[in-house]
């Protein structure tokens, strides 16, 4: 038991003679010391003994060695949240030779003007940067290989930042509320845009994708309200849902025909989107993926969509017309939805279904035949298309739901006999029964 015990202290007092357990002060900075390889890291304030802490302020300067008790260290890096919550600090300048930036080393350090990174620097950790207020520029050195998550999330006053061809992945939230910044610019390599990467950057305007992007993530463009166009590459095969999301400034977009899948939302409430050409990969378009696109007037449906979600064109108030190929059978209900001035649409012919509110309050549409096929018209089908000329019900439709033509104050329609009295049609302008 004795000699266990003798062991254990000896093992103690090694472990204590090479890691220093508390940081020690040196300058104006902690840095917790390794003995064994005289290499030092700069540490939290937080971190050193409670008769020393004190929070980090003023300009700092991390130097490339510094010696205590006589012993030179070598300074490798910044810990884990060294600086994080030093609202004072104004400006960082780090010495050249300095390799790693540590996660959260930097977050809210919300005075932070400048920072001089080194091109030693080859690791810089998430959260890194994250709601440094004032900082308004920053230089990624070459060596730095992946932007993390959260790394410059909720600088709001980064204008300008300059990417380097080493770096290869930005992860997720990377540039989130950047406020200011008007471009940026991916190198070839960078085969994703994760999610919320560039989400809520207000002033974003141009932005410059390689050909290497494969995949733009959820919202990875969310609420950049000043983006007026994207090029999209040949190798891009997934948008992800929100993708674009309330980007009222963009006018046009091709999607390529690498592009398989198009997520929910995708571009949603972009109010100046003019014009839409589909990959001819794409097999369904999604619920909502272009509703509230108040200028949209063309949109070209490839013949390789077999399904169209809820609400996917509702309140396109400028759509005039749109040509559904025959390879749809779903048509799900809202499609059209407030679509004020759509004149002409041409239903698929193997739909079965004219699904709830389809043209509901579409105050232009003036004709439309219905597809043999359909043995249901439901709900609100065409309620409010107070334009709506003529139509006639084919003799195998089973089911006519409730208001599915109150308000058609225009039309003539024929129905056959075996709905008299069953359906309401009461505001069209004449009914005729065969």
């Amino acid at each position: 038991m004795k000699l266990k015990s003798f062991i254990l202290l000896c093992y103690t007092l090694i472990s204590m003679s090479v890691y220093s357990i508390n940081s020690v002060e040196i300058g104006n900075l902690y840095y917790t010391l390794n003995s064994e390889n005289n290499t030092a890291v700069v540490s939290p304030w937080w971190n050193a003994p409670v008769y020393q802490k004190r929070s980090y302020y003023g300009d700092i300067a991390i130097p490339a060695n510094v010696t205590y008790n006589g012993v030179k260290y070598k300074v490798m890096g910044i810990e884990e949240g060294a600086f994080s919550g030093c609202v004072s600090v104004s400006s960082v300048t780090i010495a050249n030779g300095i390799t790693t930036i540590g996660p959260a080393a930097f977050q809210r350090c919300e005075e932070m003007t400048s920072i001089v990174i080194p091109n030693s620097i080859t690791s810089i950790g998430a959260n890194a940067f994250e709601n440094c207020y004032s900082l308004s520029s920053i230089t990624i050195p070459n060596g730095v290989k992946s932007i993390e998550r959260y790394c410059f999330s909720g600088c709001h006053n980064l204008k300008t930042i300059t990417i380097p061809n080493t770096v290869k992945s930005v992860g997720e939230y990377a540039f989130w509320g950047c406020k200011k910044i008007t471009s940026i610019s991916l190198t070839e390599g960078v085969s994703r845009i994760n999610e919320y990467t560039f989400a809520e950057c207000e002033n974003l305007v141009s932005i410059s994708l390689p050909a290497t992007i494969k995949v733009i993530g959820e919202s990875a463009f969310y609420d950049c309200k000043k983006l007026r166009s994207i090029t999209l590459s040949n190798n891009l095969t997934s948008i992800g849902k929100d993708a674009f999301m309330d980007c009222v400034s963009l006018t046009s977009v091709t999607i390529p025909n690498s592009v398989t899948s198009i997520g929910y939302r995708a571009f949603r409430d972009c109010k100046n989107l003019q014009n839409v050409i589909l990959s001819n990969r794409v097999t369904e378009i999604i619920m909502e993926t272009f509703m509230g696109c108040e200028s949209l007037t063309t949109v070209i449906i490839p013949n390789s969509v077999k399904s169209i979600e809820t609400r996917a064109f509702g309140f396109c108030s400028s759509l005039t017309s749109i040509n559904i190929p025959n390879s749809v059978t779903n048509l799900e209900n809202e499609v059209f939805d407030r679509c004020y001035s759509l004149t002409s649409v041409t239903l698929p012919s193997n739909i079965s279904i004219i699904d709830y509110a389809l043209f509901r309050d579409c105050r232009s549409l003036r004709t439309i035949t219905i597809p043999n096929r359909i043995t249901r018209i439901d709900a609100a089908a065409f309620r409010g298309c107070n334009h709506l000329a003529s139509i006639t019900i084919p003799a195998q439709v089973e089911w006519i739901g409730e208001n599915a033509f109150k308000d058609c104050s225009s039309l003539t329609i024929k129905v056959p006999e075996k709905f008299r009295g069953k359906v309401d049609v009461s505001d069209c302008k004449s009914v005729t029964y065969y």
